[in-house]
């Protein structure tokens, strides 16, 4: 397992801010990952949840609550979830620091759940991966 955001929840409250705020940091990633086909096509495909996010109807921290908060091996495809492992997974811990700096918040927890802030992450994350896969 990459990711769970249920169990951060507490974590997100104590710093005063909304529940929700949990699932921010790691749905940005999901997200990322279902724009660009990494993500476990057996699993979500067809989901009402995928469509929406799809559409933009649907946040990527809302995508990743409706799977439960999990980032696992079966939300991403083999590629994907080797990406996440090594960019977002605890061990690595790179993709949060970065968000931190990229945010200037004082946590990953202050970052909002706007399109706006997800465009702007899934360019860093587009530059990691094209890193990760050697494409640059």
């Amino acid at each position: 397992m990459i990711h769970n955001a249920r169990k951060h929840v507490d974590s997100v409250v104590a710093e005063g801010l909304p529940a929700d705020r949990a699932y921010g940091r790691a749905g940005f990633c999901l997200g990322w990952a279902v724009e660009n086909g990494l993500h476990n096509d057996e699993e979500l495909a067809g989901s009402e949840w995928l469509d929406r996010f799809l559409d933009r109807e649907l946040t990527a921290p809302a995508l990743l609550a409706a799977f439960d908060g999990m980032i696992d091996e079966e939300t991403l495809d083999g590629t994907g979830y080797a990406f996440a492992e090594e960019y977002v997974g605890w061990q690595a811990g790179q993709y949060f620091s970065e968000l931190v700096r990229l945010f200037a918040v004082p946590t990953v927890w202050h970052i909002e759940d706007t399109w706006s802030n997800f465009d702007r992450v899934r360019e860093l994350v587009d530059a990691r991966y094209a890193e990760w896969a050697g494409l640059t």
